[in-house]
């Protein structure tokens, strides 16, 4: 059966589950960052709870269990981004043929939001499937708008010395695979959960910059319904459809 549902039930539905699951299971985390010490120097990301909560929860998860411990990035294409995450790449280990392929053994739904893919941006990597993302991610290193709204941006880098450490990552050479030929560089030795006031002279919170919709206050990326007008977004359920209303319409 077709169920269809008005703009204006989808948002309450929306706020209802919003406020229910996804700002209750990141609350307690709001304030945590991520810090990766890397031997070319470390990458502060920062988290964007209300545009990508469940993909913000699951990388700090994965962070203070230490997964991403001793991994490489094992993909680097300079002037576009960095990429790791992959277990597979575990410092010293021989599956290179295979790097890239590994997960976290689950897989996680797209969150696709009006973020753009700027320079220093934190995003999921992903399959042919929208919602097969996991555990690996990428960092932008030049601006990327082709990506927008086909990826979930969930982060950014936050402090000036993260971007010359993306810079130096992805000035490494590479081999015809794109994986670095010096993987020591490459490594990132500890991933560490802290707070945001743990860091002296922290950046000004600067504004994000997001998919043009002054035409229109709602849009559709893929599969993701986004409200700007309401600030929040959702997956509809399978067999739902988002009903625009005409505009003056009452709801």
């Amino acid at each position: 059966m077709n169920l269809k549902f008005s703009a204006s039930a989808l948002i309450l539905l929306s706020l209802i589950s919003i406020s229910t699951f996804g700002n209750m299971a990141f609350a307690e985390n709001d304030d945590k960052i991520v810090v990766m010490y890397t031997n070319s120097g470390q990458l502060i990301i920062e988290f964007f709870p209300e545009d990508a909560p469940n993909t913000a929860e699951n990388f700090l998860k994965l962070a203070e269990s230490g997964f991403y411990d001793n991994l490489v990035f094992h993909r680097i294409i300079k002037d576009f981004m960095i990429q790791g995450g992959d277990p597979l790449t575990k410092y010293g280990s021989a599956n290179i043929p295979l790097w890239g392929t590994g997960n976290a053994g689950y897989e996680i739904p797209a969150e696709f939001n009006s973020i753009k893919h700027n320079r220093g941006i934190v995003s999921m990597a992903r399959g042919a499937d929208v919602n097969s993302a996991s555990s690996q991610f990428f960092i932008v290193h030049e601006d990327s708008n082709h990506l927008d709204g086909k990826y979930t941006v969930f982060g950014k880098l936050l402090t000036e010395e993260s971007y010359d450490t993306l810079d130096k990552i992805a000035n490494l050479q590479t081999t015809s695979f794109d994986s670095p030929n010096d993987l020591l560089a490459s490594q990132i030795i500890k991933a560490a959960v802290i707070t945001r006031a743990d860091i002296e002279n922290l950046p000004s919170i600067e504004e994000l910059d997001r998919l043009d919709v002054t035409d229109s206050s709602t849009m559709m990326i893929s599969d993701r319904y986004v409200n700007t007008e309401y600030d929040f977004s959702i997956i509809p359920p399978k067999g739902w459809t988002v009903l625009y209303p005409e505009p003056g319409s009452k709801p």
